[in-house]
Parts: structure tokens; sequence; C-alpha cells
């Protein structure tokens, strides 16, 4: 192991390992919540889908 971390907060010589876990798990979470969200906003936005015929009936 060389010490390195990527992200300071992921560094526990620089704070502890319960802070490292607690702050790794609020990222889970904003990560989790703004996926829910994406997810939400889809479904929302995704065109209503068109039955088969239902254009021909219409068009009568």
């Amino acid at each position: 192991m060389t010490g390195w971390y990527p992200y300071a907060f992921l560094d526990p010589t620089a704070s502890s390992w319960p802070h490292v876990l607690a702050t790794t798990g609020v990222v889970l979470l904003a990560f989790l919540l703004f996926a829910a969200l994406v997810h939400l906003a889809e479904g929302r936005l995704r065109r209503k889908e068109v039955p088969a015929g239902a254009l021909e009936r219409s068009l009568g």
C-alpha cells in the first residue's frame, strides 16, 4: 500500500475509519437519491406509447 488516496475523505489517516465510513455512506445516499430522481424524471418525460391500430382508428 502506498498511503495514497484519490480523495481526501477516503484517507483514514487524516481522520478515522468511522469518519471515512460515514462520509462514504453520505456519498452513497446522495448517489442513490440522484439516481432515483433521474428514474422518476425519465418516467415522467417518456412519451406515451400509442397502442397498435389507434392511429388508423382515429383517421377513420
